[in-house]
């Protein structure tokens, strides 16, 4: 009983690592989308409805198709490191 409870807090520890990790990644994303919303609306306010209307749209749509979602992802990670 022992050797199945081992392996339940190995599960257990794998995966809320996992989620404190997508979670502090889902809040960095919203974090810079906010700073970039609010230098949209600043910059171009005829332009701040496409600024929340695009992300809403393509959320939506990566929603319901495994292959747009992926696609984003992929792009998003190699945007990442080429403005780092």
């Amino acid at each position: 009983m022992a050797f199945l409870q081992d392996i339940a807090n190995v599960f257990i520890k794998n995966i809320s690592k996992t989620v404190r990790h997508f979670s502090a990644f889902v809040f960095i994303v919203m974090t810079i989308g906010v700073a970039l919303g609010a230098h949209v609306a600043i910059s171009r306010p005829e332009m701040a409805v496409w600024a929340i209307a695009t992300p809403l749209v393509l959320a939506l749509v990566s929603y319901y198709s495994t292959a747009v979602a992926t696609l984003f992802f992929v792009l998003f990670v190699l945007v990442m490191f080429l403005l780092l």
